[in-house]
């Protein structure tokens, strides 16, 4: 095997030439083929090191092409690239044992700095030989939890290679901005995702009442208990619980709560006897857990128990590259049942989106599209549909919504420009470039005042 030599399987030329003309010039042998069929003959004949294959290609598509590699070359590194940004796919590529995945439009700093990780061979091992090749039992995240920015491509990564652990896990980020949704993908992809799914609001339940909300009770330990009843933590036996805003629990409580993580033992409110269950334990707090140690209101010890691995959820305002596809998800979701006749957001709508601090986070933004979607007057969201406080509240600085004096409408029009010069004009090609639908293409090119004048 050439530990230098890479070989690049991509259907869109203009990609191919990209990325080859780029990693032949920080100094590795690059192969190149435009379908499936020919990079299979080229890898068993050459060897590399590592294939970049798009899922999507002609003759054989990248999942059949990785699972030839996986049975034949398991030393063989495979990134599969993928169509959008969302959690959906970066879980598939894994699943079907990629070293790792990119998605369009593919940043070639980021290319360079992949191979170089595999070319030193500290990226790779080599997947088990169990890993599922295709979905499986079907991934069910929820399409919102979609995103290019490099925070939740970081949690794409992470979810499916936690999943399947075990661990606790600790989810970190503000209200709103999605800790539940990672961690229904993480329970969908572990090892039982048939199992139960149990959740429990630290923050709702009154103090008095949340031990036998987790623990349960038995017959006749307080006035009323005429029978026995089963804790949340006894029902999620086999599968997951997930203690939400876990650091609003009292101190009495995360005492009890760390005997249970340290011995998978409990014994019910008023009972007498131990009771032995296995879940896996994910919770989640908008607090920031440390200082709350430091002022004497959380455990230490069960701090560092939960915090076997961390996931930190990044608010909007930190991600808002992420606002359009987003805005455009929200609006495809509520679109059908709320206003049918609404197709897209205007260049002005999707400016104030952009340039707003968004302290709801996604579940603000989601709040926001589907009140636009249901006001809206015409076939697209005007900023006459949104509330008055977007105009109003925009974040300070530049680090925001603009990036040197460009909004990001103005950087998306950018972008569709010289993507369809590099295309032509070619509609098709453009939108293969992009990761996108040729439909939503089309969309953005009416939002910009530029359908008219491309074809193909």
């Amino acid at each position: 095997m050439d530990k230098t030599r890479i070989l690049i399987a991509e259907r869109d030329e203009h990609t191919l030439r990209s990325l080859s003309s780029r990693l032949q010039g920080e100094g590795y042998t690059v192969d190149t083929c435009l379908d499936g069929e020919r990079a299979w003959h080229m890898i068993q004949t050459r060897q590399p090191r590592l294939v970049l294959a798009e899922i999507e290609l002609p003759g054989m598509n990248g999942m059949l092409l990785l699972e030839k590699i996986r049975q034949h070359l398991p030393d063989t590194a495979v990134t599969l690239i993928t169509d959008q940004g969302s959690i959906r796919n970066a879980v598939q590529a894994m699943k079907l044992g990629a070293a790792d995945y990119l998605t369009k439009p593919i940043n070639l700093k980021e290319v360079v700095k992949l191979v170089s990780s595999f070319v030193n061979g500290s990226a790779w091992a080599s997947p088990p030989a169990e890993s599922p090749i295709g979905n499986g039992g079907g991934f069910t995240q929820p399409d919102t939890m979609v995103g290019n920015s490099p925070a939740m491509r970081e949690i794409f990564h992470l979810v499916p290679r936690v999943a399947r652990s075990g661990s606790n896990i600790l989810i970190t980020g503000e209200t709103g901005t999605g800790k539940e949704l990672v961690t229904r993908a993480i329970h969908s992809e572990g090892v039982a995702p048939q199992a139960p799914l149990v959740t429990i609001d630290c923050a709702s339940i009154p103090e008095n009442l949340l031990e036998s909300e987790l623990f349960g009770y038995a017959r006749g330990a307080f006035t009323g208990a005429e029978r026995r009843k089963p804790g949340q933590v006894e029902q999620a036996h086999g599968g997951t619980l997930f203690l939400d805003e876990i650091g609003e629990m009292p101190l009495p409580l995360q005492k009890k709560l760390l005997r249970f993580l340290q011995e998978k033992t409990f014994v019910p409110v008023g009972g007498t006897s131990l009771r032995r269950v296995d879940v896996r334990i994910i919770a989640a707090t908008n607090k920031d857990l440390e200082a709350e140690i430091s002022r004497g209101t959380w455990r230490e010890d069960l701090y560092y128990r939960l915090d076997v691995i961390r996931i930190d959820v990044p608010p909007l305002r930190q991600r808002k590259e992420d606002i359009p596809i987003l805005a455009e998800t929200f609006l495809e979701k509520y679109a059908p049942s709320c206003n049918p006749t609404v197709r897209g957001i205007s260049r002005e709508a999707m400016d104030i989106l952009a340039r707003y601090d968004w302290p709801g986070n996604v579940r603000e933004l989601e709040n926001v599209i589907e009140r636009a979607v249901v006001l809206a007057c015409s076939d697209t969201v005007t900023p006459s549909c949104l509330p008055r406080r977007l105009s109003a509240r925009t974040t300070e600085g530049s680090g925001g919504a603009e990036q040197n004096g460009r909004s990001l409408p103005d950087m998306e029009r950018s972008l569709l420009q010289q993507t369809l010069h590099r295309t032509q004009g070619n509609q098709s090609a453009a939108a293969r470039e992009l990761g996108i639908s040729r439909k939503r293409l089309r969309t953005k090119l009416a939002r910009h005042g530029m359908l008219r004048n491309n074809t193909g």
